[in-house]
């Protein structure tokens, strides 16, 4: 990889002073997972207004989620983010950025692209944070993992002139470019035959923890026969084909998975997003843009805590059925009318709701949530959400 010596003013850390930097071109360093960067899009609207913001990752299916974006512009490498290890792959680990103090001017080397965007946009300051996971210690208004973010990023008096009672909107531009939005529909006709069906995106499967995954603790709370490893999924199905026979399911799995491992099976037209969009490496397209027309074509989002799902939380309009059995909707995404979290008694039932990020309606914030009597999340108890979510 070729790079170039860039001098920057770095801002990282819990306590970076970013706040008050003024008429500057800042490039946000974000080196986190996609359901951040859907948290990060409710914040960069209250940033100060006379800086301009750009945004990187190694990784470029992340940072494509801004793409359109009218208060941030991403920036692309040419990486998958599955691929390159924060650049260690390249010798230049974080930018070399962990090594360097806050709010100083240093000298960075960035991949030759980077370099001459800096150039090109005027950009003097960088901005490297961690981003806590907050599992509902933090108290309203700062309860998610992206409101928590608002006090390092947003200067006090911007935080004074927004109502954080009300659900903060994702900037997010939701329109994936129209040639990808071609592309992606082309590919669900010919491998699918989907064309007026109705579309169901499913993601069973979280990237943090196997522990949150739809369908894989607690297979002895089931009868005999079905035990089966995510076989609550599969039952969902079952019953939205007993519904109406003409939906297809995409189902987001970022690998070719076999046997009990996946809930694909061509008699419920359900479908691999790895077989679909992706090759060894990781697909043609930045991820985030083909999700973006994915979401446009669904009728209905049913997924775990994990990026596809926060994405589609974040989407108004998009029927969304939260699926938690580890973690509470509370600490992650705004809420929305059509959106119904069900909980499992292991989440409900616990310490964990008693934190005090952990609740289901305050101020104007209200979680649609049903706790549910079991730790299973059987798949009558979606199929029911669905349901209601659909006026039946």
């Amino acid at each position: 990889m070729i790079t170039r010596k860039v001098e920057l003013r770095v801002f990282r850390g819990a306590a970076t002073g970013f706040s008050t930097v003024q008429h500057s071109g800042v490039l946000l360093y974000w080196p986190h997972g996609f359901g951040d960067f859907v948290f990060l899009s409710t914040i960069v609207p209250l940033l100060e207004p006379t800086n301009r913001y750009f945004i990187t990752r190694f990784g470029d299916d992340n940072s494509a989620v801004f793409d359109g974006c009218d208060f941030v512009t991403p920036l692309y490498l040419g990486f998958d983010s599955a691929v390159c290890g924060h650049g260690k792959k390249f010798n230049v680990e974080h930018f070399g950025l962990e090594g360097i103090q806050n709010a100083t001017t240093s000298e960075l080397s960035l991949p030759l692209a980077l370099a001459e965007a800096c150039k090109k946009h005027q950009i003097d300051c960088i901005v490297h944070l961690p981003f806590w996971e907050t599992y509902g210690r933090d108290s309203f208004p700062f309860h998610t993992k992206g409101r928590k973010n608002l006090r390092l990023l947003v200067s006090p008096q911007a935080l004074t002139d927004v109502d954080l009672s009300k659900p903060l909107l994702s900037a997010l531009n939701f329109t994936a470019p129209a040639f990808v939005q071609q592309w992606v529909e082309n590919r669900l006709r010919t491998f699918t035959g989907w064309m007026s069906q109705k579309l169901c995106l499913i993601t069973r499967n979280g990237y943090t923890s196997v522990g949150k995954n739809w369908g894989h603790l607690w297979r002895g709370d089931l009868p005999a026969g079905k035990q089966r490893e995510g076989e609550e999924c599969r039952d969902f199905m079952r019953l939205l084909h007993q519904h109406d026979p003409g939906w297809i399911f995409v189902v987001m799995e970022d690998r070719i998975f076999k046997g009990d491992d996946t809930v694909t099976d061509r008699q419920w037209r359900s479908f691999s997003y790895a077989e679909l969009f992706t090759g060894a490496n990781g697909g043609p397209l930045p991820f985030a843009l083909v999700l973006k027309a994915l979401l446009a074509v669904s009728d209905l989002t049913i997924g775990v805590p994990s990026g596809p799902t926060h994405l589609a939380m974040a989407k108004p309009g998009l029927p969304t059925i939260g699926i938690w059995t580890e973690h509470f909707p509370s600490w992650y995404d705004e809420p929305k009318n059509e959106a119904i979290h069900l909980l499992s008694r292991n989440v409900w039932a616990e310490p964990l709701a008693t934190r005090p990020g952990s609740f289901s309606n305050l101020e104007s914030l209200n979680y649609r949530m049903r706790k549910l009597e079991a730790r299973i999340i059987s798949g009558e108890d979606v199929f029911c959400a669905f349901e209601d979510l659909m006026g039946r």
